[in-house]
């Protein structure tokens, strides 16, 4: 993701917050490098038979929101700049791609049987 913004802040000789693409783009960059400082973040870990504190809990709660967000953000962030391209340069094919898209995501999430998301 940071090398596709830096590759689109050269070619448009700047970065402007305009498009709802780029807008969903930066939301789910902040979302992403959230989830390491997040990670840090954690308290200590809990041993079986403990009680989880609500920090814990809440902790838990934050980290699962914030990649299911990342994720949906970013597929988002994928159809919309697809969309955007299209327009930009007349492709006819946008939508088979979106469609494309989304099938490929869903083959790989359904082999891979992604975990926690």
């Amino acid at each position: 993701m940071l090398l596709g913004l830096i590759f689109v802040a050269a070619e448009l000789r700047g970065f402007h917050i305009e498009s709802l693409h780029v807008k969903f783009g930066v939301a789910a960059i902040f979302f992403t490098c959230w989830k390491p400082v997040n990670a840090y973040l954690c308290s200590k870990k809990v041993v079986a038979g403990e009680q989880y504190s609500s920090k814990i809990i809440l902790w838990e709660y934050l980290h699962v929101a914030t990649g299911r967000s990342a994720l949906v953000i970013g597929i988002i962030a994928l159809i919309s700049g697809l969309i955007q391209l299209g327009d930009r340069y007349g492709g006819e094919n946008v939508r088979g791609l979106n469609w494309a898209l989304v099938s490929i995501w869903c083959c790989v999430y359904g082999l891979l049987g992604v975990p926690g998301v």
